[in-house]
Parts: structure tokens; C-alpha cells; sequence
């Protein structure tokens, strides 16, 4: 809780006090950032699958939701048009074509 907090907190400061009409541009690429770095975070286990040639570490429904969510993420900011929500989320579908 205290990880999230020390990052969760400045973010929440940052949108009281910017400038409304920045706001959007400026926070989603933070958010993006932040986004992108939890996916990569999660590759540290692929050195374990490769060296030991087996997926059994991989939690497997979790990595199956995270990315039907992603994909219904990206689908909704197609809808909507907002292209800081298509690039966000639009990583799982990167990572569908790999």
C-alpha cells in the first residue's frame, strides 16, 4: 500500500492543481509511461520460461484477463476517439501480432 501511495498521491496532486485544458495531454502520458513500465516489468519472468523451457510460473489467467481488458480498453477509446487512450492500450494488440 505504501508503494502505491507514494506514486498514486503525487499523481492525484498533479490533476488538482494543473491546468484543465493540459491536463489530458499531460497526464496521459504519464499514465502511459506508467502503463508501459508495468508491462515490461512483468518480462523478467520470460528469462525463466526460456531457461527452463516451460510456461508453468506464468500465471496464465491472469495474463489471459489482463489482456481481454486491455483489448476492451482499446476498443473503447477507439469509440470514443481519444488517441491517448488507443496508444495506452493498444500495447496488447503489439502483442498479439509478436
Amino acid at each position: 500500500m505504501l508503494r502505491w501511495s507514494t506514486i498514486l498521491v503525487p499523481l492525484t496532486a498533479y490533476t488538482l492543481y494543473e491546468d484543465k485544458s493540459l491536463l489530458e495531454a499531460r497526464f496521459a502520458t504519464i499514465v502511459t509511461a506508467v502503463t508501459i513500465s508495468l508491462m515490461l516489468y512483468h518480462l523478467y519472468a520470460v528469462k525463466y520460461v526460456i531457461a527452463s523451457k516451460s510456461t508453468k510460473d506464468l500465471p496464465f489467467p491472469i495474463i489471459v484477463s489482463a489482456l481481454c481488458v486491455t483489448f476492451l480498453w482499446t476498443l473503447y477509446g477507439i469509440a470514443i476517439n481519444k488517441v491517448a487512450l488507443q496508444v495506452q492500450t493498444g500495447f496488447c494488440v503489439l502483442c498479439l501480432c509478436i
